[in-house]
């Protein structure tokens, strides 16, 4: 989607970036920011966060709530907030960003610390996560999942609503899809392993008297692993095939 909010951001950042010394380059993908800061040579180091908005309204009631609305991918006007956290995100990548300008004279770089030790072979990003002020939480083992979202869009044949048994319908179709999803998790997944499986958007037709030719619904996917990551994404693609099939 469009992000005002982003835009917004993106301005801050990049005034703020080259404030500490950073050469900035603006709109990569639309609203993205990246500065560099040189520092002789060696190995590049990279910070990253997230600053898009999400299309739900805010209703905090605090005095910073988000006001702006954008047009989606569908052309529908939405509220923006940042419900992710992607504000504290960028927070965080500045404090991270004037520290390394401040810094950047390493007496460990100069006594040749790339040299006396492995290069890494793990990038460590950031998230933000509900917790109490002053407190540090732990956790054992992987603690964030893997993300995916999917379009599905099923076709069936259009026509007029008194004569369904000329059509193909397919929000009948794409009502089984959803309902037989849900058995993805309860039925297909081991109860010791955990993942989500969360139907964001079903859109099809325009009048009450018409069948549609095609109906579109979003789905995102969290899970842990990679063997059930996977085992869903076959689960998914084996569901809306079959219940395609049975639909005629």
């Amino acid at each position: 989607m469009q992000r005002p909010g982003g835009n917004t951001v993106a301005v801050l950042l990049r005034a703020q970036l080259r404030d500490y010394g950073y050469q900035v380059d603006t709109g990569i993908g639309g609203t993205g920011v990246t500065g560099v800061l040189k520092n002789g040579t060696g190995s590049t180091v990279l910070l990253r966060a997230d600053m898009d908005a999400l299309p739900v309204k805010e209703d905090t009631g605090a005095a910073y709530s988000g006001t702006v609305t954008a047009k989606d991918a569908e052309g529908y006007e939405v509220p923006v907030m940042h419900a992710c956290g992607h504000d504290i995100q960028v927070s965080c990548l500045l404090g991270a960003a004037k520290l390394t300008a401040d810094r950047s004279d390493q007496g460990m770089v100069d006594d040749g610390i790339p040299q006396r030790m492995p290069a890494p072979d793990v990038a460590l990003g950031q998230h933000v996560l509900p917790g109490g002020a002053g407190t540090v939480g732990t956790h054992a083992g992987p603690f964030l999942t893997s993300a995916d979202s999917m379009k599905v869009t099923v076709y069936g044949r259009a026509g007029h609503g008194a004569m369904p048994q000329n059509t193909v319908d397919p929000v009948v179709l794409v009502a089984m899809v959803v309902v037989r999803l849900q058995t993805v998790v309860s039925r297909e997944t081991p109860p010791a392993e955990t993942a989500v499986l969360t139907i964001g958007s079903i859109q099809a037709g325009s009048k009450s008297n018409i069948i549609p030719h095609r109906a579109v619904i979003a789905l995102n996917v969290r899970t842990y692993s990679p063997q059930t990551r996977q085992r869903m994404q076959e689960a998914i693609r084996r569901i809306v095939r079959a219940e395609c099939l049975a639909s005629g």
